[in-house]
């Protein structure tokens, strides 16, 4: 970095990302919309780039997986329906649908999705109907 850059950086203060992840995103936003590009903290941001569709897979596969547990317990525990299972039910169904249609995705991000629920999901959710539901493992 030649001595020019060197002043000009001192000139912010560069919050560390290990330290103040808050700060650090408002700084680096910052230093975008003011065209300050050679300040940015290029490696994290790509990293917080990429975690920002692993952030979505999440949400949409935590709330797949709390739907058809709660589709499950009303098939297979009646005696046990309440209002709450219904509004859960309704609610994460409503969820699941605007985050469908609000979050731009592609069939290779929805393969993704699938990867991640069958191999994320997977074994929560048959814990759940073993253990929960006492539906009998086969086989």
């Amino acid at each position: 970095m030649n001595a020019h850059k060197a002043l000009q950086k001192e000139k912010f203060s560069l919050i560390d990302y290990e330290t103040d992840i808050v700060a650090w995103a408002n700084e680096q936003a910052w230093l975008v919309r003011n065209k300050k590009f050679e300040f940015l903290d290029i490696e994290h941001i790509a990293e917080e780039i990429e975690d920002v569709g692993k952030i979505e897979q999440r949400e949409l596969a935590n709330r797949m997986v709390v739907l058809i547990a709660h589709l499950l317990k009303w098939q297979f525990q009646p005696e046990c329906q309440s209002r709450s299972w219904q509004l859960t039910i309704r609610n994460q169904r409503k969820a699941i649908s605007i985050h469908l249609k609000e979050v731009p995705t592609s069939s290779t991000s929805t393969a993704t999705l699938t990867k991640y629920l069958f191999f994320n999901s997977w074994d929560h959710l048959m814990s759940f109907m073993f253990e929960q539901l006492k539906i009998p493992k086969t086989g």
